[in-house]
């Protein structure tokens, strides 16, 4: 396919690429069929994604107050019961 006339070539700078280290969390295969219904339609393309997205709000909100009370991790608790992560 030719390339238009009026068309400019910006040459690419190289990426650097690092690897990310991962580790795996098992969960039962029943909450991970559960999780999988409840992503369909969402942005989440998985259930990594969604645990991963979780676990980051839950690390921020912990890292900013230095600390979470337990009324709030209650209340993150609670919120993952009422979606169907925690029984």
């Amino acid at each position: 396919m030719p390339v238009p006339s009026n068309a400019t070539h910006i040459p690419s700078a190289p990426v650097p690429f690092t690897m990310t280290e991962y580790t795996t969390v098992s969960i039962p295969k029943e909450l991970g069929d559960r999780v999988d219904e409840t992503i369909e339609g969402t942005s989440f393309s998985s259930t990594s994604d969604l645990v991963r997205f979780l676990l980051r709000s839950i690390v921020i909100q912990y890292q900013r107050r230095g600390e979470l009370t337990e009324a709030e991790f209650e209340e993150i608790t609670d919120q993952l019961v009422d979606l169907g992560y925690l029984d």
